[in-house]
C-alpha cells in the first residue's frame, strides 16, 4: 500500500515530458558561457567566460514573449561585457517535428571599462530561425539575427541542440558566431554556451 502512495507521488512531482508535445516555447534556462572571444580591429582580442539566464513563455500556439540576459568578464583587460533583450516573436509549425519563427527584440549592451566606468547603448534585433526535433528528446535549432546597437550593427549566427535528461529537464548547448560594424571598426564576437533548460 504504501508503495502505491509512493509511486502516486512521484508521478505528481514529475510531470509528463514536454516533448511528447512537440517543440515547446515556454522555458527558462540557465547557461554558463564557456568561452567568449571578442576581437576588435586595430586592438586585439581578448575572451572571458560568464554565464547567461534564458526565458520564453507561450501566449499561444502562434505568438510568444522571451527575454535574456549575459554577463561576461574578459580575462586580460578585465573588462565586463553584459546584455538583456526582451522580444516577442511568433512561429509557424512547419510539421509536428520543425518549427520555423521570428523574434523582434530590444537590445541593452553595457560595458564597464575599469577606470573608465560604463558605456551603455540600445537598439534592437530581428532574429528567424528553424527548431527540428530529431527525436522526441533530442532538438537541432539554427538562427540568424541582425542586431543595430547605436552605432554598431551586423549579423550573428547559433547553431544549437538540446537533449533530454529527465522529463522537462535537457541539456542545452550552442555556438554563437557574430561581427558589430561601425565606421573604420569591426567587433568579431564567437561564443559557446552549455547549460540546463526546464520546460513547462
Amino acid at each position: 500500500m504504501l508503495r502505491k502512495y509512493w509511486m502516486m507521488g512521484l508521478l505528481l512531482l514529475l510531470p509528463l515530458s514536454a516533448y511528447a508535445e512537440g517543440i515547446s516555447y515556454s522555458y527558462a534556462e540557465l547557461n554558463y558561457i564557456v568561452d567568449e572571444d571578442v576581437d576588435v580591429s586595430g586592438v586585439g582580442d581578448d575572451d572571458g567566460d560568464g554565464w547567461n539566464f534564458n526565458a520564453s513563455f507561450a501566449i499561444d500556439n502562434t505568438f510568444f514573449i522571451n527575454g535574456g540576459y549575459s554577463d561576461v568578464n574578459l580575462d586580460d583587460s578585465n573588462i565586463d561585457v553584459s546584455n538583456l533583450n526582451i522580444g516577442i516573436g511568433g512561429r509557424n509549425r512547419i510539421s509536428d517535428m520543425l518549427d520555423a519563427y521570428g523574434v523582434v527584440s530590444y537590445e541593452d549592451f553595457e560595458v564597464d571599462i575599469p577606470g573608465s566606468g560604463d558605456v551603455d547603448e540600445d537598439g534592437f534585433g530581428i532574429a528567424g530561425g528553424l527548431r527540428g526535433l530529431l527525436s522526441e528528446g533530442f532538438e537541432l535549432n539554427g538562427q540568424i539575427k541582425y542586431t543595430d546597437i547605436d552605432d554598431f550593427d551586423g549579423w550573428s549566427f547559433k547553431l544549437g541542440g538540446l537533449f533530454a535528461i529527465a522529463p522537462n529537464w535537457a541539456i542545452n548547448a550552442d555556438y554563437t558566431a557574430g561581427e558589430l560594424e561601425d565606421s573604420g571598426v569591426d567587433l568579431d564576437i564567437d561564443e559557446i554556451r552549455i547549460g540546463l533548460r526546464y520546460i513547462f
